[in-house]
Formats: C-alpha cells, sequence, structure tokens
C-alpha cells in the first residue's frame, strides 16, 4: 500500500461513469478520419525512428522546389498533410497514453486497497472462527471463504498451465517457421 489508510474512498455515480464514457466516446467522433487497422495491417507498416522523422523533413523541404521535376500523379501535400497528422496524433497518443497511466495506476490502487481490507476481514473472521470461543457463523463463514479462495487458486493455476502450454505451441510454431525459411 502507498500510504497509511485508504487513499482512494470514493466510487463514481452512475451518472459520473457514463459521462465518462461519453466524453472517451466523443473524443472518437473528433476524429472520424481513423481508420480500423488490423494486427497485421500494422505489421505491414514502417518502422518510423527519429532518423526517419528528419529523413521525411528533410525530403518535405526539398519536394518544394523539386515540383517541376515530378510526375502529375505525385501528389506532395498528400505527403504533407500524412506528416502533419502524424505529429498531430503523436501529441494526442502521448496525451492519452499519460491519462491511461494515471487511469490504470489508479485502478491499481483501488484494487490493492480492496484487496488489503479483504485480506484483514478475512483474517478477522479467520481468527473469529478458530478462537476458543469459536462462533459458529465465524466457523461456516470462514469455511466458504476459503472455499472462493481455493476456487481463485485452482483458476490461477489453470490459467497459468494454459499460459505456459500456449507459449510452448508458439515455441514450437516458430520453429517449423524458421526450418521452413531455412531449407
Amino acid at each position: 500500500m502507498i500510504g497509511d489508510g485508504n487513499n482512494l474512498s470514493h466510487t463514481m455515480s452512475e451518472e459520473e461513469l457514463n459521462e465518462v464514457k461519453t466524453t472517451l466516446k466523443s473524443i472518437g467522433t473528433k476524429m472520424p478520419f481513423l481508420i480500423n487497422l488490423t494486427d497485421d495491417d500494422v505489421l505491414g507498416m514502417n518502422k518510423i525512428s527519429d532518423g526517419d522523422k528528419v529523413f521525411i523533413a528533410d525530403c518535405m523541404s526539398e519536394a518544394k522546389e523539386a515540383e517541376a521535376l515530378l510526375p502529375p500523379y505525385f501528389k506532395i501535400g498528400e505527403i504533407q498533410k500524412d506528416n502533419t497528422l502524424n505529429d498531430q496524433l503523436y501529441e494526442v497518443e502521448d496525451m492519452l497514453f499519460e491519462m491511461y497511466q494515471h487511469v490504470r495506476r489508479n485502478r491499481m490502487l483501488a484494487a490493492d486497497e480492496a484487496y488489503s481490507g479483504v485480506s484483514t476481514f478475512y483474517s478477522l473472521i479467520k481468527t473469529a472462527a478458530t478462537s476458543k470461543n469459536n462462533i459458529a457463523a465465524a466457523v461456516a463463514m470462514f469455511k466458504r471463504l476459503q472455499g472462493y479462495h481455493l476456487k481463485k487458486v485452482d483458476a490461477a493455476k489453470a490459467k497459468k498451465r494454459k499460459a505456459e502450454a500456449e507459449k510452448v505451441v508458439a515455441e514450437a510454431q516458430r520453429a517449423n517457421e524458421k526450418a521452413v525459411v531455412n531449407n
């Protein structure tokens, strides 16, 4: 936990949550030009580095003098639009990423605080169930809580085993692809 006590003590009303969602959705309507790209589309794109950005800028400055040398179908204005949009979307992406990190970290803090709270609750119920006075209601509640916890542990183990199996399959696929390329 980050500090003493509970750092977050707030929930959003249904109206507040819907307002945030509506605002986020409205951001998309401000950018109707966005295209839904698949992972395959992205894999086929050039990986642009800082050096490539300098190259683009250098070519754009030379292009002003080269219009007479270019075929009429080659539209340098379209390249300039793409380059400007890249710069603009980079700024938006940076702001969204900062917001994402802020929201994610606070979500993690809220989950951490909730887990810390229920861990204390679990310990108190366990103490009540295992004390000399072992209260019947506490014993029954503790057994139910243990059952929930065991289901969670089993699910986590199953998820881990599945992830390990998927990793083995992916490694085998990469080895097969490499073998095909080498042959």
